[in-house]
């Protein structure tokens, strides 16, 4: 079954093979897999800072509930794998301390700031919004997107939406379905 972490503390949890994550409230989680990282259906995680590393596997933590208070560092390379996709979902603001990844989906209820290097091999979604919670996907406010980290890279196209966008990547890019609204 998925591994549930309560208790408010820290924890480090190394997995041979893939991890499933349950109900998690922790100050800090670093989390190293040999496979991918996911998520149980109907759980969500609390948490202060995250580290995930896999060697090669996705990273899908993307349920609408999730809330982390630091800054999330995920890196699907370790041990010179091939990269993987990854998916972040946050109810609130999301830090991003660094990103190793295939592809990557980003959805925050606000801010989306990077303080580490993002980088995606192949195309990247993010998506600063916070619904109003009336049922129509048209209402809500927008957060920033702020993605100038050194050494930050997407291959593919990059498409974000926000309030603010704030790009700086190494090597170009392209950018498609860039928009900014308040």
């Amino acid at each position: 079954g998925p591994l549930s972490l309560l208790g408010g503390g820290a924890a480090e949890v190394v997995a041979s093979g893939g991890a499933r994550l349950g109900e998690a409230a922790l100050a800090s989680l670093d989390l190293t897999a040999g496979g991918a990282v996911a998520q149980a259906a109907g759980t969500k995680l609390t948490l202060g800072t995250l580290e995930v590393a896999t060697a090669g596997g996705a990273v899908t933590l993307d349920a609408a509930g999730n809330a982390f208070a630091g800054a999330v560092t995920v890196d699907t390379t370790a041990g010179g794998a091939a990269a993987a996709d990854v998916a972040l979902t946050s109810a609130g603001a999301l830090t991003l301390g660094g990103i190793g990844a295939k592809g990557l989906e980003i959805s925050a209820g606000g801010d989306v700031l990077a303080l580490g290097a993002v980088e995606a091999e192949g195309d990247a979604r993010i998506s600063a919004f916070r619904s109003l919670g009336d049922g129509d996907a048209a209402t809500g406010s927008f957060g920033d997107v702020t993605l100038t980290a050194a050494g930050s890279r997407v291959g593919g196209t990059l498409s974000a939406t926000g309030g603010r966008i704030e790009l700086a990547l190494e090597g170009g890019g392209r950018l498609a379905g860039g928009w900014a609204g308040g």
